[in-house]
């Protein structure tokens, strides 16, 4: 049936136009339909299609519409939800058109081995979804939509699943206001391009999703590996600009680079991104209110170039990096300011995590980065103007800020930090560097740590301190950095560290430490694209008469450095085999875990891995290392994916510690643990339910109250917490072999008896019998450590202090 040119059919009368050959309407025709069902449909230039109320319209095998830029074709469908449905498999054109209310929604009803969709040059007015693409019933599917224009989108701008290929570029896309409102989704996609984009959310608020992306598999589809570039976009007004929710490890390549978000919630948000290494590069994220840039589960990441402006109107917990769980992510040169307010918030927020933070500006938050259970190298950075503390390093974190040497010659991948004026006036002496049941290396460092202000009484201002802390390690080794020139102690730091710390500070330099190449190596370091995305130069000479243990450290890290890791993992083991209680050995515990993660090593090696760190405790004395291969074997049981365990430990671990940064932390673990099982049932359904997580609103939202509400023993209040009651808790891990660990609180001061005996009721061991100060404890228990060899069985532990009995078991299983 063909329409001529310029002629006007009125089919309204009729129940349906049925045809199972071709329609087609020539050029500035006009056909008035109540319902059309179809094999064939063409649409010339200039045409209309008017589709009265109850309108059904199906294509089965093909369609074509083609307009031009002067006369494009009109399709206006009786409301926003009618689409046109096209079940066809063979190529599809749509271009130069206009829809006034209503879409398309192409679903191939039919097996084909390839087919093209191209929409080009057309706009969709007042639509729930005007674009929706499945093509899994096509072998080979190619998607090209280019230079459209999609307004009031009430429910997805487009939605695609199951392609080959997608490449989507000058397209503007305006939702309305609703909170679940998306401008582009994605799910089960190979080969995904976005660029030149513009995305607006058009309400009064911000809401809804830029680009989503979720990798979920229905229904026995099969998984598809691909990968994801979005360049060049803005954002505008989102809750969630642009969100990756990678449930299954599909993903070989993603990358968003040079794009604009302005005025969002959150940025960019990956949740799960452990088999691809992303990289975040060149991005402008300007007033965000809640965190730019937020990684949840990862194993390395690469952020780098990137502005990140906080909104100076936000009162939440403001953080321009927040990660969780990501093994290695590189952080380099990023420029990161906050607004000045006092609400808690970090520049850079990491959380269970190792890799490398360097030559980034932090400005303008609480803290300029804080650290909990994270072991990054921090290197270049500039550190200032933050409210509280320029760095703070708490609860099993031992961050690298000395010398770092590879090979032979020394690199600038550690140290040379520039952390200065960070603390505003109160009552308290706000220091730049604070640590808390942690270590910190700083020899060698050539930092500069300091704050020239003159002290203001009058105003409570007290810029004295440069370093404070308590629970870390005996002394920290801060020789050879730049501590200012204070204009009462001059370049001399002595005086100027707090009562809970001890710093070696010998060979103080009296002028700032620059790094000078010096024509050496340069070392190039790429992301998993095999883009350089930074070169560092040596200085062309190595440290002066280093020691076996640090030449040891230069052979590992020149495996690392470059890429060859199974050697790196061998001397790492091997420093610990030789070091392994000393507290320099962090880096190579930590290491191993990490090379691990990179490797994409089986559940099966974690869980060895995981015996090897319960193993080491066994041969430890001091609480920080043995609280840190606590943590490693704990990580071990995220990465093994025995998520059930693992959020049992880290709660037992939070029961413990009441009220501190510590049980902050892990409770975060915790959720971020919990985070990974949101899609899985069968997973989930045995979680506690103050970790249950529903999703990622729900995690985000438990976090951030979390960060809220932090109190005793944490950031604001440096005083030791005081436990209300005596309590003996359960020994962990339990059952145990060889060791385990005894944890106990006191209210007030005692003489305290902890001892253990068989099931028969004699003592095999006396843990302590002396006087203590009201606080928390935690002992080492060994099995080999006693007398002679226990067998394995059942023990029972007591606690006896000042009329206080308490008694518990505990299993040693050989």
């Amino acid at each position: 049936m063909t329409i001529p040119p310029s002629v006007v059919i009125n089919f309204e009368d009729e129940s349906a136009l049925i045809s199972n050959g071709v329609i087609e309407l020539q050029a500035n025709s006009l056909a008035i339909l109540a319902n059309l069902h179809t094999a064939q449909l063409i649409l010339n230039e200039g045409t209309t299609l008017n589709f009265n109320s109850g309108s059904k319209i199906k294509i089965n095998e093909n369609l074509v519409m083609s307009g031009s830029s002067l006369n494009p074709i009109i399709i206006n469908l009786s409301t926003s939800n009618k689409v046109i449905e096209y079940e066809g498999s063979s190529d599809l054109l749509i271009q130069y058109c206009q829809f006034n209310n209503g879409g398309i929604n192409i679903i191939p009803s039919t097996a084909n081995e390839e087919m093209n969709i191209t929409i080009s040059n057309t706009n969709f007015l007042s639509q729930t979804i005007p674009i929706s693409i499945d093509g899994s019933r096509i072998n080979y599917s190619s998607v090209q939509i280019h230079s459209c224009y999609i307004n009031n989108a009430a429910l997805k701008g487009i939605y695609i699943s199951n392609t080959e290929l997608l490449n989507i570029s000058n397209s503007t896309i305006i939702i309305s206001n609703d909170v679940t409102a998306i401008c582009i989704d994605l799910l089960n996609n190979s080969e995904v391009n976005i660029n030149n984009c513009e995305f607006v959310n058009d309400g009064s608020g911000r809401s809804g999703t830029g680009i989503n992306l979720y990798s979920r598999y229905l229904y026995g589809e099969q998984e598809r590996e691909g990968q994801l570039l979005v360049q060049d976009c803005n954002f505008q007004k989102f809750d969630k600009s642009i969100f990756i929710n990678q449930a299954t490890e599909s993903l070989t390549a993603l990358s968003i680079k040079g794009s604009n978000i302005n005025d969002c919630n959150d940025g960019i948000i990956l949740v799960k991104v452990d088999e691809v290494r992303p990289a975040i590069k060149g991005n402008s994220i300007t007033n965000f209110w809640r965190q730019a840039i937020n990684v949840n589960r990862g194993d390395q990441i690469d952020i780098y170039q990137n502005i990140l402006l906080g909104n100076p109107n936000s009162a939440q917990n403001l953080i321009g990096i927040n990660l969780s769980q990501v093994t290695n992510p590189y952080i380099i040169n990023n420029n990161i300011f906050g607004n000045g307010n006092t609400t808690p918030g970090s520049g850079i927020f990491e959380e269970s995590c190792y890799g490398e933070i360097r030559k980034n500006t932090i400005t303008g938050f609480t803290y300029g980065i804080e650290l909990g259970g994270s072991s990054p190298r921090v290197a270049e950075n500039e550190i200032t103007g933050n409210i509280t503390y320029g760095l703070y390093v708490s609860s099993d974190s031992h961050p690298d800020l000395g010398e770092t040497q590879v090979g032979e010659l020394k690199y600038p991948l550690t140290g040379y930090n520039n952390i200065h004026e960070n603390g505003i006036c109160n009552l308290l002496s706000n220091p730049e560097i604070f640590i808390i049941r942690s270590t910190i290396d700083l020899k060698k460092g050539c930092n500069t740590i300091a704050d020239d202000r003159e002290d203001e009484p009058q105003y409570n201002c007290d810029f004295v301190i440069l370093m404070d802390g308590k629970e870390s390690q005996e002394q920290v080794y801060a020789e050879k950095n730049y501590w200012g020139n204070h204009p009462v102690f001059g370049h001399n730091p002595e005086g100027r560290f707090g009562q809970g710390i001890d710093v070696i500070f010998d060979g103080y330099l009296e002028e700032p430490c620059t790094f000078s190449p010096g024509g050496g190596e340069i070392l190039l370091l790429s992301n998993s694209l095999g883009e350089v995305y930074d070169s560092v130069y040596s200085s062309g000479v190595g440290p002066m008469q280093p020691t076996e243990f640090e030449l040891k450290y230069a052979l590992a890290n020149n495996y690392f450095y470059n890429g060859e890791l199974t050697l790196a993992k061998q001397e790492y083991e091997g420093i610990v085999q030789n070091y392994g209680d000393e507290m320099s050995s962090l880096e190579a515990y930590n290491k191993i875990y990490a090379i691990n993660n990179i490797l994409n090593s089986s559940p099966e090696t974690f869980l060895e891995l995981r015996s090897y760190y319960l193993q080491q405790i066994s041969n430890q004395t001091d609480s920080l290392i043995m609280s840190t291969l606590t943590h490693l074997s704990n990580l071990c049981l995220v990465s093994a994916k025995e998520y059930g365990t693992a959020i049992n430990n880290f709660d037992q671990i939070v029961q413990q510690n009441f009220n501190s940064d510590l049980a902050l932390y892990r409770a975060i673990d915790a959720l971020t643990t919990s985070l990974l099982t949101s899609d899985d049932s069968t997973l989930n359904k045995n979680v506690a339910s103050k970790y249950y997580v529903s999703g990622f609103d729900d995690y985000g939202s438990k976090v951030r109250e979390l960060l809220r509400t932090r109190k005793a023993g944490s950031i604001e209040n440096w005083k030791e917490n005081i436990p209300k009651e005596y309590t003996l808790y359960q020994n962990y891990p339990n059952p145990f072999n060889p060791s385990t660990t005894i944890k106990f609180d006191l209210p007030v001061d005692g003489l305290v008896q902890l001892e253990v005996y068989d099931i028969l009721g004699r003592r095999v061991a006396a843990l302590i019998n002396e006087n203590k100060a009201a606080g928390k404890y935690e002992v080492n228990f060994s099995a080999t450590g006693v007398a002679s060899s226990l067998a394995s069985g059942v023990y029972i532990y007591q606690l006896k202090v000042s009329g206080y009995i308490k008694s518990k078991k505990m299993i040693l299983l050989k």
